[in-house]
């Protein structure tokens, strides 16, 4: 095998940019580069944009390998998106996309694929996959391999871009269940910053970049430091016994989009499965203290497997009054809400009898009452 490689000096200011316009190796932005001949990386003037590209004929007639590395330092980063420009002169040429932490071990970011012939064609950070390995990482490796066992032909490469960001949403739980008959995803944010809303994408394989967007915008919390509780119920009809994988993409009212590497997964269970007319999971220790009570009051809970909570409060006529939402309760974790006898609105209630109701996986659980003594 004969390997030509093209490695760039260690970049560590983002957002970064190169097309070769150069024309020179330079200013220490490309190094280890050996240029010239028909077997190795040169200069071309068939560019995506502007005047410059880099370019390499593989014409062996045994296996002909180009690698193009890019040194980058990501100490602090978040979100990292790298993109290029390809164009190749015949589809008998493979492409990899690859990536490297630890200064040995290539991560698969895109495997192998055919390029488009005779087309610039952009691959961006959408396209791959790990690139959260990258995350507050040093000393990382971004790199492009290209092979072609026999024949002739042309790889040409331009454009480079690194771009990063801070996520603006901080998720810090994502999960899957099989409620009422539905994959329901949760998912709880701990910050948001002008976060408009959500998409969720599905796939039958642990491959965001083939995954499909299942959901129209659910509607984010725009900016908030509280934590926020979001559910979303797939009602398509899905194969069963088929896992299914999820993946969250944020945008915020600039329009820009945004990418989490968390997935999310469920097995699709038989309707015969006896799991399926099981009962909700035990709720024990469900008290509210103090009560009565004339300022505030805590409920608080556990329940013996993880489950999904709602909790309401009623007056004795049977209108809800005040309600919470629903929240992911994990197993013999407490749940806790608080009441300052405060309707919906913030409006103070009268003193009296009401009634506060749990629901566990959307089935009425227990009701007791409290009584509110100002």
């Amino acid at each position: 095998v004969i390997t030509h490689n093209m490695c760039f000096g260690i970049i560590s200011s983002f957002p970064y940019s190169y097309g070769f316009e150069d024309g020179t190796i330079g200013q220490d932005i490309i190094t280890n580069a050996n240029w010239g001949g028909s077997d190795q990386w040169y200069f071309d003037n068939q560019s995506h944009t502007g005047e410059k590209c880099a370019e390499s004929s593989i014409n062996t007639s045994g296996d002909d390998t180009r690698n193009l590395y890019v040194n980058l330092d990501f100490t602090g980063q978040k979100d990292v998106q790298p993109s290029f420009y390809y164009e190749c002169t015949n589809t008998s040429i493979l492409i990899q996309v690859v990536g490297q932490t630890d200064g040995s071990t290539w991560i698969i970011l895109k495997d192998w694929f055919t390029p488009v012939e005779d087309v610039w064609t952009q691959i961006t950070y959408t396209d791959l996959s790990n690139l959260s390995s990258f995350v507050d990482e040093s000393s990382c490796k971004f790199g492009i391999r290209a092979i072609k066992n026999t024949g002739t032909a042309t790889l040409r490469l331009d454009d480079f871009y690194i771009g990063v960001t801070t996520l603006p949403v901080t998720i810090s739980t994502f999960t899957a269940q099989y409620l009422n008959s539905k994959p329901t995803l949760y998912w709880q944010t701990q910050s948001e910053e002008d976060n408009m809303g959500w998409f969720i994408y599905r796939n039958s394989t642990e491959d965001f970049t083939s995954a499909e967007k299942i959901s129209g915008m659910v509607e984010g919390h725009g900016t908030t430091t509280q934590p926020q509780d979001y559910i979303y119920a797939d009602a398509d009809e899905l194969e069963v016994e088929q896992t299914y994988y999820y993946w969250l993409e944020s945008i915020d009212y600039s329009g820009t989009v945004h990418h989490f590497d968390m997935v999310a997964h469920i097995t699709i269970p038989h309707p015969n499965d006896p799991g399926q007319n099981a009962t909700p999971p035990t709720a024990h220790n469900v008290s509210a203290d103090p009560n009565p009570f004339s300022n505030s009051t805590e409920i608080t809970f556990a329940l013996a497997q993880t489950g999904l909570v709602d909790m309401a409060i009623y007056n004795v006529k049977g209108q809800m009054v005040k309600s919470y939402g629903t929240v992911m309760a994990n197993a013999e974790e407490e749940v806790s809400f608080q009441w300052n006898g405060k309707d919906n609105a913030g409006k103070s209630l009268s003193n009296g009898v009401y009634l506060y109701s749990v629901k566990v996986n959307g089935k009425d659980y227990t009701t007791k009452q409290l009584i509110l003594m100002k």
